[in-house]
């Protein structure tokens, strides 16, 4: 991936960001910097419209995650906007993004001849997006369908690339297989609204971030390409993304869910008529042995015995049941754990006796894998943060271009927010 030094310029242009050093929520200022006005070649700028919040977003904050920066940065991962410049060749100069690779600084200049000013598109970085206008890597970047809103374009690209990046590289999910999907009902497991708490990954993991020009006494120039309005900005808005299980069905794989609360079931449902069933939809008990049960039960009712794949950001109590429901050459893929999230404002909650003493017994408890057994039960566990893989470019790109041909449901929006309020967002 490429990133762009906090308050690092050319020209004479300004943007408003929110700029944090990790820790805590109670960091985040928004400040006015300073804006690049040329991009240099492979580079696009873009006037931001709308900003999506994952649960990744959430950890960076708090200074949970190994690759959040040291110092001061402007957190966010993607966005959605329109082309306001654009560095198609060499003459274009010096770039400002650091590339991840010679090979993403290739492949960015091939790209950039083909968006040009006013283009509606999506894009994903490692930190920065949480800002009036953002410059990219063209490679970075997709031209957001027709149909689609800025809102839909912010909330697609980081759940569907951790979703299919899941199941097809690690996966290997082929059709007819059997596939759990836990928290489907939020997350990389549904394109949904849900309720907007910071209590669990099935509930915060995506917010879109509209601005509105009310909240800034001089907004930057914004280009719209549908209102010609000079001064149109992004609101804030918040949803979560259906689509492991868009996916599964698209490929013709057979899913089962789980979800965190019976007021999730029906969201699925309606979702997915005619592919999910409610016997395909688990309200995780807190009971392990009762939940392994109803992995049995709705295993029973797809006429299996056993589970080709897991996909698993939940882990904690429920992974030793999932792992054992797997069948041979199972595969179970861990990209979190919301069993084990810290809740608060900021990394020292821990320190309250109550949460740290549970979190303590989670930890020491957690369920352990022994590789010397793993051929005899022909599974494997494999682990994995997207966030480390933007340097593989050609592998990405190639996943998100195929995403883009599966022709998926839009994402469904949920709640808005405006952009000075996202602190609040991410509680």
């Amino acid at each position: 991936m490429a990133t762009v030094p906090v308050g690092h310029a050319v020209g004479g242009g300004t943007r408003k960001a929110w700029v944090l050093k990790a820790g805590s929520v109670k960091n985040l200022r928004l400040q006015t910097l300073r804006q690049v006005e040329r991009p240099g070649y492979g580079e696009v700028l873009i006037k931001v419209r709308c900003i999506g919040l994952n649960f990744a977003d959430v950890f960076s904050v708090l200074g949970l995650y190994s690759a959040t920066p040291r110092g001061e940065f402007v957190p966010g991962l993607e966005f959605s906007g329109v082309v306001a410049a654009v560095g198609a060749s060499a003459s274009d100069g010096k770039t400002t993004v650091e590339f991840a690779s010679q090979e993403a600084r290739e492949r960015a200049e091939r790209e950039a001849s083909g968006f040009k000013p006013g283009d509606r598109v999506s894009g994903v970085v490692r930190f920065g997006a949480y800002s009036t206008s953002i410059l990219a890597p063209a490679h970075q970047l997709r031209h957001i369908p027709k149909s689609w809103s800025f809102e839909q374009g912010a909330a697609f690209n980081v759940q569907a690339l951790t979703s299919f990046y899941g199941l097809k590289e690690l996966g290997n999910v082929k059709p007819g297989q059997v596939v759990l999907v836990h928290s489907c009902a939020g997350g990389c497991g549904l394109v949904r609204q849900m309720d907007f708490t910071f209590q669990s990954v099935e509930t915060l993991l995506f917010t879109s971030l509209h601005f509105n020009t009310k909240s800034f006494s001089s907004p930057p120039h914004c280009i719209d390409d549908t209102t010609n309005d000079a001064h149109h900005f992004p609101s804030l808005s918040f949803r979560n993304a259906q689509l492991a299980l868009a996916i599964l069905k698209a490929v013709g794989a057979r899913a089962i869910g789980t979800v965190g609360s019976s007021s999730k079931v029906n969201v699925v449902l309606d979702r997915f008529p005619g592919y999910m069933e409610k016997e395909q939809v688990i309200v995780r008990s807190s009971s392990t042995s009762e939940y392994h049960e109803q992995l049995k039960s709705s295993l029973k009712f797809l006429g299996a015995d056993s589970f080709d794949i897991a996909l698993d950001a939940v882990a904690g109590k429920y992974f030793q049941p999932t792992f054992d429901s797997l069948g041979p050459g199972g595969r179970h893929v861990v990209y979190g754990a919301a069993d084990m999230t810290p809740h608060g404002d900021s990394v020292w909650s821990l320190l309250n006796p109550m949460v740290g003493l549970k979190l303590a017994y989670k930890y020491l408890t957690r369920p352990k894998v022994d590789p010397l057994e793993l051929p005899a039960q022909n599974k494997s566990v494999m682990g994995f943060n997207l966030i480390w893989m933007f340097s593989k470019v050609g592998q990405l790109t190639a996943l998100l271009d195929e995403l883009y041909g599966m022709n998926l449901q839009a994402p469904l929006v949920g709640n808005t927010f405006a952009f000075e309020d996202l602190p609040k967002a991410l509680r």
